[in-house]
């Protein structure tokens, strides 16, 4: 049977030892089907490129790719069985790849350690030392959750005197209005009520609160969050070095009562704390500055915030991973940004595997903007002063590409060996998953040693999970960046609509 597809060399060899006019014939009439397909195939990529709304850059890398594979794909039909070899090149690939990966992801991983070991929370500030701090809330269909959230940051211990509060709310949709304007009251004016009429999305209602701050220091804090009582003071005590221009806090999550929670609780744990304790160690290196918690010095905020406002990617508005664009900014300004690991909110997440995929999906594509990003800062001569500091950035999105590419080449090469070899098919199951659990032992000692032991067992379901539920995601976003909706913010009941005209009442409120 495989003598029937068996194709020439240029020598007169056949692949499997046999010569036959007929195979001749048969790759002869292959290769100008494949041709003619081919040139195809490129006319209708070129037309389709012609309308996207796409950089020279990203058209160039595609027309590069494209002509790599049709090189590929043509010295097949002359060298070897071109079935036989993209398989056998697939599996090389694949198998190259994880190695390479392999010790890549080893040696990264020896260094974040020693950050992380190294790393020290800055002590806390007196009150004489801390500055004057304003607290963005915004909120968009919360409900009665921003109002739990204001009242845990009322009892916060920094200063009356020095903090303000804003709760910004971005057009909800449902009683939102009125839970923010209930705290309000309650406050006794300590938080100033910010209605926006219509929903810009949650960048625009920070940039609103960013603008009427008058403080030294803007901390912005997710409407489903909850700060202990020193967290402010916390958060905001490595401002005393003036390099520093942004300070992540420290998520955890708040509804770990169901399965998904207590996995990402301790894949928190790990990406959080674990990978900022070093990034921060590492010259001030924190990629992301998280929207639950995180704290900017005004200075450093206001030369950037228009920039953030208005930045599109592939030719539509940047709408999501706002927190990882604004760290994104500061960093290339020359600021430090570190994380405050005692400096601890808890944050509620998806609890259904849809919502899941939809966070992941929000996050993945805004790393591969900002990393796109990053990286033409360097090209072009952006980051001009090649320090050891911005080395260690580099290596960190790089780390980051990698983790975000390795589905992309995994999964096809999986699939491909698999229809190849069915009769393998277990075997890169049990593969995968040994692979999978013998990567978990990272996060769960980490876990065991700083939280629980016996929680830390779910790292090993929380990488099976993500191996065989969410590996998809990275593949699907690279294909789908333009798309910037948010994707969890819907009501949770349709029928409740803006209730909050009913029951604001005569309540002070700022309008926008």
């Amino acid at each position: 049977m495989a003598n029937d597809f068996a194709y020439h060399r240029p020598d007169g060899r056949c692949f499997f030892g046999k010569c036959a006019s007929e195979n001749l014939k048969k790759s002869v009439f292959v290769l100008h089907y494949l041709e003619f397909q081919s040139i195809n195939v490129v006319q209708k990529v070129a037309v389709a490129m012609k309308h996207m709304k796409l950089s020279a850059g990203i058209k160039a890398f595609v027309a590069l790719v494209l002509v790599c594979a049709a090189a590929v794909c043509f010295l097949g039909f002359f060298y070897a069985n071109p079935l036989d070899m993209i398989y056998n090149q697939v599996d090389y690939t694949l198998a190259t790849f994880g190695i390479y990966a392999a010790l890549a992801s080893l040696v990264y991983f020896l260094i974040v350690s020693l950050g992380a070991f190294c790393y020290r929370a800055v002590p806390t500030p007196t009150d004489d030392e801390l500055p004057t701090c304003t607290v963005l809330i915004p909120a968009y269909n919360e409900g009665k959750q921003v109002a739990v959230t204001i009242e845990s940051l009322l009892k916060s211990d920094y200063p009356a005197e020095k903090l303000q509060i804003f709760a910004i709310d971005d057009g909800s949709k449902d009683d939102t209005r009125y839970w923010i304007c209930y705290a309000a009251e309650k406050s006794g004016g300590k938080v100033t009520p910010i209605l926006l009429d219509r929903n810009g999305g949650k960048k625009t209602a920070l940039y609103k609160g960013m603008k009427l701050a008058k403080s030294e220091v803007v901390v912005t804090l997710d409407s489903d969050s909850i700060v202990q009582s020193d967290s402010i003071r916390n958060l905001v005590a490595p401002f005393k070095d003036q390099s520093v221009g942004a300070v992540a806090g420290n998520i955890r999550v708040m509804n770990s009562n169901n399965i998904f929670g207590k996995m990402l609780d301790v894949s928190f744990a790990f990406t959080f704390d674990f990978m900022r304790c070093a990034q921060s160690s590492f010259g001030g290196t924190v990629l992301c500055t998280p929207g639950a918690l995180s704290a900017y010095r005004l200075t450093a905020l206001l030369p950037v915030i228009d920039e953030w406002l208005n930045q599109v990617f592939m030719g539509a508005p940047s709408t999501i991973g706002e927190d990882r664009a604004l760290s994104s900014l500061i960093l290339l300004s020359n600021y430090r940004v570190r994380f405050q690991q005692n400096a601890i909110a808890s944050t509620t997440i998806p609890t259904t595997y849809v919502r899941i995929c939809r966070m992941y999906l929000r996050w993945i594509r805004s790393d591969i903007r900002e990393n796109i990003r990053m990286a033409r800062a360097v090209l072009t001569g952006s980051i001009r002063h090649w320090t050891p500091r911005m080395l260690v950035l580099q290596a960190n999105l790089l780390f980051l590409d990698l983790s975000i590419l390795a589905p992309l080449v995994a999964i096809p090469g999986v699939v491909s060996f698999v229809i190849v070899h069915l009769s393998a098919l277990p075997m890169v199951l049990m593969m995968a998953m040994l692979a999978s659990l013998g990567w978990a032992v990272v996060p769960a000692v980490i876990y065991a040693e700083r939280y629980s032991p016996l929680k830390s067992l779910w790292a090993f379901g929380y990488c099976l999970f993500y191996f065989f539920g969410l590996s998809w995601v990275p593949v699907y976003s690279i294909f789908t960046l333009r798309n910037g909706s948010w994707m969890t913010r819907e009501l949770a009941q349709q029928g409740r609509e803006n209730q909050a005209s009913a029951k604001i009442g005569s309540v002070g409120v700022t309008r926008n």
